[in-house]
């Protein structure tokens, strides 16, 4: 599972106690009472969008929240056929005392479908 984010007050700190301070990531830690991979990880966040210490006096927690956590690109992958799973039961119970396996069948369903799923 997943942790949960820090609130924008405390991610503030991060930032207030790494710039301002001076602190290191171990004392900016355990003056926050978070982990040291949580201090590095909002750390290279506002190093990758660009943000420096003194924030913006206009950057609201929303800004700040957008700017930190962009929205992931998703990358669809190309489509591909599926096994006819219901065709492929049948099969199976059909073909038993054939010694049919699995195996054929996944070789017939690739003749078919040079590209589908191995």
């Amino acid at each position: 599972m997943a942790n949960t984010r820090l609130s924008m007050r405390k991610i503030r700190d991060v930032l207030r106690l790494t710039h301002d301070a001076r602190l290191n990531t171990r004392q900016v830690a355990l003056s926050l009472n978070i982990s040291r991979s949580t201090v590095t990880n909002y750390q290279q966040r506002a190093e990758r969008a660009g943000l420096s210490w003194p924030l913006p006096d206009d950057l609201t927690e929303e800004a700040l929240e957008e700017e930190l956590f962009p929205p992931l690109v998703c990358i669809e992958a190309p489509a591909k056929a599926l096994p006819d799973f219901d065709y492929i039961y049948r099969e199976l119970k059909t073909h038993k005392k054939f010694n049919l396996t699995l195996d054929q069948l996944w070789r017939e369903y690739r003749e078919q479908h040079a590209d589908g799923y191995q």
